[in-house]
């Protein structure tokens, strides 16, 4: 095999290293829509403008610290975000509702970063699998890398973007280092 035959082969495994992880992970977007904040919190975080009537120690010493106040507490002992509201006729801060967007939104966020993950670790390991007995050296070495990839890429993601357990996440990387020892057993130590 001549320089060039072998330029040709490593440019299009490459190739397909990178558009083979980036088909997965942007092709699962487009089938399934991420949640987004907004779809599940408005804008009730904003802080009301009202006047300024009094300086502010003064107001505290009228009004009483609405922030530490039974209702905020139990709210953030639940996980919810307490909402408060101006109050024309006190003239003060008053809690108005205890707000579990966030925790909505959470959930739903966890679920799906899940499901990516799971779907791309599966497929990045069919690619391996596929990399390993292909027959011809640039998709073999593509699959392979782009599998490997894949993996990463999935694993980094879920890490990143979703609440995993510390426990779940050592057996996972366990898992993944497992898989890239059969495959240095498989194609480096096996063919000498």
């Amino acid at each position: 095999m001549g320089f060039m035959e072998l330029a040709k082969n490593i440019v299009l495994a490459i190739s397909i290293v990178v558009i083979l992880s980036m088909f997965l992970h942007y092709g699962f977007s487009t089938f399934k829509k991420a949640p987004l904040y907004e779809d599940f919190c408005n804008e009730t975080y904003r802080y009301q403008t009202k006047p300024v009537i009094e300086p502010y120690d003064q107001q505290m010493q009228r009004c009483g610290d609405v922030y530490n106040g039974p209702e905020v507490q139990n709210c953030y002992q639940q996980k919810g975000n307490p909402t408060f509201k101006y109050d024309n006729l006190t003239k003060c801060d008053a809690f108005d509702t205890c707000d579990f967007c966030n925790t909505l939104f959470q959930e739903q966020n966890d679920r799906y970063q899940r499901n990516v993950f799971i779907i791309t670790a599966l497929v990045g390991i069919a690619a391996i699998i596929f990399g390993m007995y292909f027959g011809i050296a640039f998709m073999s070495g593509g699959f392979l890398f782009g599998g490997i990839l894949t993996l990463a890429a999935g694993t980094i993601r879920y890490f990143a973007a979703g609440h995993v357990d510390r426990y779940l996440r050592m057996i996972v990387l366990f898992v993944e280092i497992l898989i890239l020892i059969w495959i240095g057993y498989k194609k480096v130590v096996r063919k000498k």
